[in-house]
């Protein structure tokens, strides 16, 4: 096991849930986004919490799809079985902090506003002009 420290994006909304123990429990997929261009890649984590307390801070945050967390835990990587693949290796990650970075409203990609300026914007080309040093 080793301590990990990810920051992404939560892929679906929490639910609490009582385990078997009665014990509550909540479970979540972290997206995270390594690189950019051609050597981009993402990675997901199963990120589980367990307790009263520790249920009750996590929905306390308001974390919810698209929210971007930044989470720490330990990570262990565990046997899986899928119905698509069969027999597969999943990362998970216990829940030890779990801080919210932006709310998805603020995720919203928008086109810039055209502003006008006051003054007239002009190209400098730099084999006829003289560029300002």
């Amino acid at each position: 096991m080793a301590l990990i420290q990810v920051t992404g994006y939560i892929t679906d909304n929490l639910a609490p849930q009582t385990g078997q123990s009665g014990r509550p429990y909540v479970r979540f997929e972290l997206l995270e986004i390594t690189g950019s261009g051609k050597k981009r890649w993402t990675q997901y984590y199963q990120v589980w919490t367990w307790g009263y307390e520790e249920v009750d801070r996590l929905m306390k945050l308001g974390v919810k799809k698209d929210c971007k967390v930044q989470i720490t835990g330990t990570l262990k990587l565990v046997d899986a079985f899928t119905k698509a693949s069969g027999k597969t290796k999943q990362l998970k990650v216990a829940l030890e902090d779990c801080q919210l970075l932006a709310e998805p409203v603020a995720l919203l990609l928008h086109k810039p506003d055209k502003t006008g300026t006051d003054y007239p914007i002009r190209d400098l080309d730099g084999d006829r002009d003289v560029l300002p040093e």
